[in-house]
């Protein structure tokens, strides 16, 4: 009995030892009802392009693609802006220590409403097409310009 409470408190210790770990989640809702309908939401941002926000995020699970959620976290968190415009990554790798650094322009929401369902046509231009080939900005220009003439 006594060799069961040892053990129990040695391992008690020994999880209070770990190290926490944060979580970064991306500001999306997840659906997984068929019955639940989702009407896309449309933001229009401010762009501050003289103010250059910064972050770093380190891991140690050597998953770049969560570094880079925290770096982005870091530089959205410790300037106020609500959205990183334009983010660049510099990551560098050491065996599972992976740190990315993120630089780029400071965002705050206008406002955020309901999409009308022109804005929901317009959208679908900058989408890739059919051959899942991406077309030129120009191309999607056209055709939305040649569309309004209509």
């Amino acid at each position: 009995m006594k060799k069961v409470i040892i053990v129990s408190v040695v391992g008690l210790l020994m999880a209070s030892c770990t190290m926490s770990r944060r979580t970064v989640t991306n500001r999306t809702i997840q659906t997984s009802h068929q019955n639940i309908i989702v009407k896309p939401l449309i933001a229009e941002v401010k762009v501050d392009i003289t103010k250059k926000i910064t972050g770093t995020g380190v891991v140690t699970t050597g998953n770049v693609a969560e570094a880079k959620e925290l770096a982005k976290w870091n530089a959205i968190t410790s300037s106020g802006a609500d959205i990183i415009v334009d983010p660049i990554y510099d990551v560098t790798i050491k065996s599972l220590t992976v740190e990315a650094k993120v630089v780029g322009f400071y965002g705050k929401y206008i406002k955020i409403e309901t999409i009308s369902d022109e804005e929901l046509d317009n959208i679908e231009l900058y989408k890739v097409n059919s051959s899942n080939k991406a077309t030129s900005v120009v191309t999607r220009l056209d055709k939305l310009k040649s569309q309004r003439k209509k």
